[in-house]
């Protein structure tokens, strides 16, 4: 049993028990509190008498804690965004007009290029993502990196169909307008299903 007592204030967001100074970077402590859990042990820890397959109480210190919003958003989503916009961005390049196209640098090796460098942006800060919150699962952020990555692929696609002209017009609208059109409602869509997926 806790000796609360012991404590010159026992509500949970004064924090009781935990040091004041505590740093933990990137968090803010939220509130502590005690609590039971019944755990069954299969042995009686020297304890005579003990049964041990009884649901027996064992008491937990909690700390609640909750993430920086601002250094989260700017390490972890500010890259995919900004992947997402260019993606767009290198899909409105594409043009079948000469001038256009010249004028944009449209080339199937330059989008090629360009998504594979994105593609490495995409991995060095998906590794970093995992190391910093050492998942051992899937988490639910990270969805975002695989759609993203199957978006890459995508566009990377998409470029060398239309620049080799495979029935394009009918396949991807006059000047790969239908591309163009889809690209927010697809990337946009998959990611409300996958988050109703998760949470729903």
């Amino acid at each position: 049993t806790p000796d609360l007592e012991s404590y010159p204030m026992v509500n949970s967001k004064a924090t009781p028990g935990l040091e004041e100074n505590i740093v933990l970077e990137g968090w803010f402590v939220k509130n502590t509190s005690f609590s039971y859990r019944f755990h069954r042990y299969n042995a009686g820890f020297g304890r005579e008498g003990f049964e041990k397959h009884t649901p027996f109480p064992e008491l937990y210190f909690n700390i609640d804690v909750r993430r920086n919003f601002i250094s989260a958003f700017i390490s972890d989503l500010v890259p995919l965004l900004i992947v997402s916009l260019l993606l767009f961005t290198i899909l409105m390049t594409m043009t079948s007009n000469r001038e256009e196209a010249e004028a944009f640098g449209f080339d199937s090796n330059n989008v090629l290029a360009y998504c594979s460098g994105m593609f490495f942006v995409l991995v060095v800060s998906h590794v970093f993502l995992r190391d910093k919150l050492a998942a051992q699962g899937i988490i639910y952020f990270e969805n975002l990196y695989f759609e993203m990555y199957v978006a890459i692929l995508l566009v990377s696609i998409n470029s060398v169909v239309f620049a080799a002209k495979l029935n394009s017009d009918a396949l991807l609208g006059e000047n790969n307008a239908y591309p163009k059109l889809l690209y927010w409602p697809v990337v946009l869509g998959t990611f409300a299903s996958l988050t109703m997926y998760e949470f729903y």
